[in-house]
């Protein structure tokens, strides 16, 4: 049997891998490719293990379940330690122009998220899914720890610049929900002008 009070000593590591092998591990990925390499130890007990690696991911792609954006040109440095998950460095390419950095930590209990620190860069990054809405944007974001109904979210603050937006309606359907303004349905509101007045002599 186990003795869950004896010292633990285990040395792992993957000098080349394929990053398609990410789809075997979790449904959350849809699209995986390029290379990736790994190197972790645990030590300490089984009943008080203590874990430390890095994960690097290096001229890949990605496409996460769900979305339509897909990453290519994706390069990663993932320090972990313990509960901590630290990325030291995370680019990728978005489309012909578009970037996105993110650096920054992640807490883990469980291994799930229960604290997010992170900053994320945009740059000419096209974002499409959101449903007939697609935009080209800038700018910088924070993502933080919100608790929502007993859940741990991320809490995403900051400010990005709409490059160039398009958003796609029926014009038949503008006004039938009256007072209701939706992506299918917007509302225009205006301010009029008041005429200029010239003093006469």
């Amino acid at each position: 049997s186990l003795d869950r009070a004896g010292e633990l000593e285990l040395d792992v590591e993957i000098p080349e891998g394929d990053f398609a092998e990410a789809l075997l591990l979790t449904n959350r990925v849809a699209e995986a490719a390029g290379r990736f390499a790994v190197h972790f130890g645990v030590t300490g007990t089984a009943d008080d293990p203590h874990l430390a690696g890095e994960l690097r991911v290096s001229d890949a792609s990605l496409r996460i379940a769900g979305m339509e954006e897909r990453y290519t040109a994706l390069n990663a440095a993932v320090l972990i330690a313990d509960s901590l998950v630290t990325i030291r460095r995370l680019e990728a390419r978005r489309g012909a122009k578009g970037s996105v950095s993110v650096a920054g930590a992640i807490a883990l209990s469980g291994w799930k998220p229960v604290q997010y620190d992170l900053a994320v860069r945009l740059a000419d990054f096209t974002v499409e899914s959101f449903a007939d809405m697609m935009a080209v944007v800038t700018g910088n974001l924070l993502v933080t720890t919100a608790v929502v109904e007993g859940r741990t979210v991320p809490h995403v603050t900051g400010a990005c610049t709409v490059e160039r937006a398009d958003i796609y309606y029926d014009m038949a359907d503008i006004g039938a929900g009256a007072g209701e303004s939706t992506l299918a349905a917007p509302s225009f509101t205006g301010r009029k002008t008041p005429k200029r007045q010239t003093a006469s002599s």
